[in-house]
């Protein structure tokens, strides 16, 4: 309908309302004037559209129109671990997937709230490997079926992987990113003290830096004659590491020296800032 035709439908008067041929079907009575509006409505005895208050229930009268505000509803209830679980229980075949979508959840806020978590092969099946020993006690089972059978037993949560994270960072059992200082395992303090044994505590300090640090850079930072600034800045950032190898290579190899007197002693050692064996052995 043009604006001129609409113009001359404003300007029309009651008798309008009253031919046979009328029709409603896609008529646009946005241009008519509210009195011309509330007879026309009336008249057809419906409803203004602009007057009229949504009715919650109105789309459920249309099969072709989806609510949106109700697709969100069930978006969400789906999400509901509860939820999952309970269509899981009440059809066999949805139990996987239930499974699957909780393991998920989990495993994302958990790499969310641990940053500093490196993800490779080693790391994830010695985490999954603990819970399965540590609440399921079964250590043989594959990574993916120990994830199902600890989401059934409601073990695997955000909380157990970050318990099972630092627990294994604590014994030296995970890779850590290249820079980081890790924990040795007790597999690696044993090899560290053989060097000690075999070859010098020198060596054995240089051995212990080394795992702890997985790696040394291009150049030999433990040479002494190497004036090199990038060595000296290394050994200046490494400080701490360094001053805890020298500490630890010199303790385990130390007979007569118990836990108490060790904590004294390097208290006493808190005023220097890079420890060597000469140093701790006065």
């Amino acid at each position: 309908m043009t604006q001129h035709q609409q113009l001359s439908v404003e300007e029309m008067d009651s008798e309008w309302l009253s031919d046979p041929f009328l029709m409603d079907s896609n008529l646009d009575v946005s241009c008519l004037s509210p009195e011309l509006r509330a007879k026309y409505f009336a008249k057809k005895n419906i409803k203004d559209p602009a007057q009229h208050k949504a009715d919650p229930f109105d789309a459920v009268n249309d099969p072709f129109q989806a609510r949106d505000t109700l697709k969100t509803d069930f978006a969400s209830l789906l999400k509901d671990p509860e939820i999952q679980r309970e269509l899981a229980e009440r059809d066999p075949s949805q139990v996987k997937n239930w499974q699957d979508s909780v393991s998920e959840q989990v495993v994302a806020e958990f790499l969310r709230k641990t940053p500093d978590y490196l993800r490779t092969d080693k790391n994830y099946e010695a985490i999954i490997r603990f819970l399965a020993t540590k609440f399921l006690n079964k250590n043989w089972l594959e990574s993916e079926d120990a994830i199902r059978e600890l989401v059934a037993h409601g073990s695997f949560t955000t909380e157990n992987l970050g318990q099972a994270h630092q627990e294994l960072l604590r014994r030296g059992q995970l890779d850590v990113p290249k820079g980081s200082v890790r924990n040795l395992s007790r597999k690696e303090q044993l090899a560290v003290l053989a060097v000690a044994q075999q070859h010098s505590l020198p060596e054995a300090v240089i051995r212990y830096v080394e795992i702890a640090l997985g790696g040394f850079p291009d150049f030999d930072p433990f040479d002494r004659f190497n004036m090199d600034a990038e060595a000296i800045a290394w050994r200046a950032a490494n400080a701490q590491i360094l001053n805890f190898a020298v500490l630890w290579v010199w303790f385990n190899t130390k007979s007569g020296v118990s836990s108490e007197q060790f904590e004294e002693f390097r208290k006493s050692l808190s005023r220097y800032g890079l420890l060597t064996l000469e140093l701790v052995d006065q």
